[in-house]
């Protein structure tokens, strides 16, 4: 069981109202101080002090509207792991390749979807996740059925810290 704990950038673009990013750490070289976490491996930042400067950068640059929030999650990496997870806030994270794993929670009436896939993106639905490992199950099978791609089950938390 891979255990994440630590601190993100929660980003909504100002000309996109309905996708929200969620930023960590850079891993991936250059002068950034943030890297959007579906292409990092899932790593937040360490510290809240890390996550505001991360949270200034985007602002500034990217133009994005930024809170910060506590993220934790326990990622499955074997089928017995899933037995261990807790009993709510599933999601499904695609292994399309090593740098980028989307993560997919339930369809939320009114956003946008991943027809013909059940589910949408996390980023994309409000940060909806699933309440029952059944769904969170089918949709994994799906990515598997038509994506071709593997897929983990996870549970997600998300725990803004300040109010804007």
């Amino acid at each position: 069981m891979r255990k994440i704990d630590g601190y993100v950038c929660v980003t909504q673009s100002r000309r996109e109202a309905n996708l929200n990013l969620i930023f960590g750490i850079n891993t991936g070289g250059g002068t950034a101080s943030y890297q959007n976490i579906e292409t990092n491996d899932f790593r937040p930042f360490n510290t809240e002090d890390d996550a505001n400067k991360g949270k200034r950068d985007l602002e500034r640059i990217m133009k994005f509207d930024v809170r910060i929030a506590k993220l934790e999650m326990a990622i499955a990496e074997t089928e017995e792991e899933i037995e261990q997870l807790e009993n709510d806030n599933f999601v499904v994270i695609m292994r399309i390749e090593m740098n980028w794993q989307p993560i997919l929670g339930p369809y939320v009436e009114g956003r946008p979807f991943m027809y013909p896939l059940p589910g949408a993106y996390l980023t994309a639905n409000g940060f909806t996740t699933y309440n029952s490992l059944e769904r969170a199950m089918h949709q994994a099978r799906e990515v598997n059925r038509q994506g071709g791609c593997g897929a983990r089950i996870a549970n997600l938390r998300l725990n803004y810290l300040n109010s804007g």
